[in-house]
């Protein structure tokens, strides 16, 4: 009985697609997988465990608990619904290791949302400058923020989203093969989006699933004057883009791929 009722559940089930959005700190990622999953799913699959979303507090307790990273414990806990038959949307900001993927592509949908590398350092630095909660709040201007290992890390921000790899291991690999290793990576997923163009996204998101998807703009920046004195100060800007070296060229030769 118990079997049975599994496979008729998996079978009305099998009508809904299976997505996993890898939501990138600060590459309109809200906005787009709230509109996805709008298009997508039923609204009261938001009060099931169907979907779900791998959050900060979660995560922080498995830190706390277990004494592991907060970052690697998201990955752990996105196998796990990955692995699930029944779960059908999953998101947050978690790593893509090339393993995860390779292991789970062929039955998930995985999508994301890249960004200007330069732009979205700024756009992070600002918010985090802004925020409310003190988690990851920066309390440094932004001279004095470039030159702090924190920094150095926002920079690296996509190879260690895509690539599988920790800041240090990544400091000591040649940029080219961390950019190979990332792209052969961002080749599995079914869809890539840019926040330059996401008009364009949308339409070809639509297509695909076969619903239309309007994107809804959520999660503004809090200061966009800082942004925009940031953006036009060639001296900072040339300092980001050496800290962003290795994300630009993942972004420039993902963006000749899935532009």
């Amino acid at each position: 009985m118990k079997e049975k009722l599994k496979k008729n559940t998996l079978a009305v089930l099998g009508r809904y697609p299976r997505v996993v959005f890898v939501h990138v700190p600060k590459c309109a990622g809200v906005s787009v997988y709230s509109s996805i999953y709008s298009a997508l799913y039923p609204s009261f699959f938001k009060t099931t465990p169907l979907t779900e979303i791998i959050d900060l507090k979660n995560s922080r307790k498995c830190e706390e608990l277990l004494d592991i990273d907060m970052m690697k414990s998201r990955e752990v806990i996105m196998v796990n619904y990955l692995n699930n038959p029944f779960k059908r949307f999953v998101t947050g900001h978690c790593y893509a290791a090339p393993l995860v993927v390779d292991a789970f592509y062929e039955q998930w949908n995985f999508l994301t949302v890249l960004r200007d590398p330069v732009d979205r350092f700024i756009s992070e630095y600002v918010y985090n400058r802004f925020k409310k909660s003190d988690w990851l709040k920066v309390e440094l201007a932004i001279d004095d923020y470039l030159e702090t290992q924190v920094a150095a890390s926002q920079g690296m921000t996509l190879a260690r989203y895509f690539s599988g790899m920790s800041n240090q291991q990544l400091l000591v690999t040649d940029q080219q093969s961390v950019v190979d290793l990332v792209i052969a990576n961002l080749t599995k997923f079914k869809s890539i989006g840019f926040v330059d163009d996401l008009e364009s996204w949308n339409n070809k998101l639509s297509l695909m699933f076969n619903k239309k998807i309007p994107f809804k703009n959520k999660n503004a920046s809090p200061n966009n004057t800082m942004f925009t004195d940031i953006k036009n100060n060639s001296d900072l800007t040339q300092k980001i883009r050496q800290l962003c070296a290795v994300d630009i060229a993942i972004y420039d030769e993902t963006k000749k791929i899935f532009g």
